[in-house]
């Protein structure tokens, strides 16, 4: 069942949506679209397995508890529903870095600037960049005195 029926329905869906188009330019725009598409132009293929990562990401960025993504996903371990099935997406890191408190400017250091994305991309460490792209001491000799 799975597989098949997912596609086949994506094709009846895409279709009646190519069909339902005002005029011969939305229908050729339509037709040339990736949307409601099994597999898109680049060749990634949408299948139920790819929706069930969608699925529990969603749930876990629901900020559901770890036990009701599992139950959920009806896994047997909390580990494989975190670990691979949920994925963190850029906004969400971004969030989380937002809602760290500021730390003291008298202490030497600086908040991170969470409006460039290498910032939060990067895996910087303590004392080892300049510019601070993390929460890092504003001046890396101070950290040696």
């Amino acid at each position: 069942m799975g597989r098949r029926t997912l596609r086949k329905d994506l094709t009846a869906a895409c279709t009646a949506w190519i069909a339902a188009a005002h005029d011969d330019t939305e229908r050729r725009l339509r037709s040339d679209s990736d949307f409601l598409r099994s597999r898109n132009a680049a060749g990634a293929v949408l299948d139920f397995h790819s929706l069930r990562h969608a699925f529990i990401s969603a749930v876990v960025n629901s900020e559901a508890s770890v036990k009701v993504a599992q139950e959920l996903a009806r896994h047997g371990s909390p580990t494989l529903t975190i670990g691979r099935y949920s994925h963190v997406r850029l906004q969400d890191l971004r969030g989380a870095l937002e809602a760290v408190p500021a730390v003291s400017a008298s202490l030497g250091w600086r908040r991170l600037d969470v409006a460039r994305p290498e910032n939060i991309l990067s895996t910087a460490t303590y004392g080892q960049h300049e510019d601070g792209v993390a929460l890092d001491r504003e001046d890396s000799a101070m950290a040696s005195s």
